[in-house]
């Protein structure tokens, strides 16, 4: 009876030794599986954040697209209530050449003609008597030309 028992306490050694190794192996392979789990997780939760984020940027170009629609609108207007005007304008001159004009200048413009004896306009006269002023005075009227042309470009 001594080897029977002997060979029943063999076995439930081995039977134990067994069920250790088993639950060891099933504790590695659940530890692996939850790792995997848990990267798993972290990828989604990192796409679900960038899709958020691309979500918000994509509302936030739909929102500029119609500030931006707006604006263009609005400038749309501006230009054409400016076209009416520059058209209105131009219309005037014609209708003012209509009216009759009178051939003599006003008595003030005759005495300040007659200042100048030779008849020359007082820009040719600077012209010759102070070329450095005329020449300033071209810069600057240059200048100003190309502010008021670079500001008309940016209204538009």
């Amino acid at each position: 009876m001594s080897n029977n028992q002997s060979a029943s306490s063999r076995v439930g050694v081995i039977v134990a030794v067994l069920l250790c190794v088993a639950s060891l192996g099933l504790a590695i392979v659940s530890t692996n599986s939850a790792r995997q789990l848990r990267a798993h997780v972290e990828a989604t939760d990192a796409e679900v954040t960038k899709l958020q984020a691309s979500a918000k940027s994509a509302v936030q170009a739909v929102a500029e697209a119609e500030r931006l629609r707006k604006k263009l609108l609005q400038q749309d207007a501006d230009y054409s209530a400016l076209r009416a005007e520059l058209d209105k304008l131009k219309q005037k001159p014609e209708t003012a050449t209509e009216t009759p004009e009178t051939s003599e200048p006003a008595a003030p413009a005759r005495e300040a003609n007659r200042g100048r004896g030779d008849g020359r306009s007082w820009m040719d006269r600077m012209k010759e008597e102070d070329p450095e002023r005329y020449k300033q005075m071209q810069e600057e009227r240059h200048r100003r030309r190309q502010q008021i042309a670079t500001q008309f470009q940016a209204q538009l």
